[in-house]
């Protein structure tokens, strides 16, 4: 039983702005050679998802394989990634030094990577300021010292005579 040829609007699709070209640029993403110009970003979308459609048929006319959808592929959520051992300490460091596992720490730092650049500019803020509080409470500074003041169970963490 053959699956049924996926439709042009199962497919994932990027306009922006071209200043080489003057124009608004669409790209399908599943067709990489694929691109389609407009003077708008709705018009590029349209014209880049007319693009797709014609390749569908043409792909399907000369029985050439069709891309996957993004949409369509399934996911385990399960990911094998060589790095350099370096690399692999020191994010084992940073997972630690936040208090998360190293699944944890890789999951933020891929999400962030992934999001928009204004979420990723504000949690890189967010990490920096936890790192930086983090760093006070191991140092034992003034400033951690306050922070200190209360545990989760609400009891107060002794203090060395000249900080109290």
């Amino acid at each position: 039983m053959s699956e049924r040829t996926p439709a042009e609007s199962e497919y994932t699709y990027r306009a922006a702005w071209s200043p080489e070209d003057a124009a608004y640029l669409g790209q399908c993403v599943e067709f990489p050679a694929l691109s389609a110009f407009g003077d708008s970003l709705e018009e590029a979308l349209t014209e880049i998802r007319s693009v797709v459609a014609e390749s569908i048929d043409i792909l399907k006319e000369d029985s050439e394989a069709i891309p996957e959808p993004f949409s369509r592929r399934n996911y385990s959520g399960r990911l094998s990634l060589r790095i350099p051992p370096a690399t692999h300490r020191l994010a084992a460091i940073e997972a630690a030094e936040q208090g998360v596992s190293l699944n944890q720490y890789l999951t933020s730092r891929i999400e962030s990577g992934l999001a928009p650049p204004a979420l990723a500019r504000k949690l890189a803020s967010l990490r920096h300021a936890i790192h930086e509080i983090t760093c006070a409470l191991n140092a034992g500074t003034p400033t951690a010292m306050y922070i200190r003041e209360g545990n989760e169970t609400g009891a107060r963490e002794s203090q060395p005579d000249d900080q109290a």
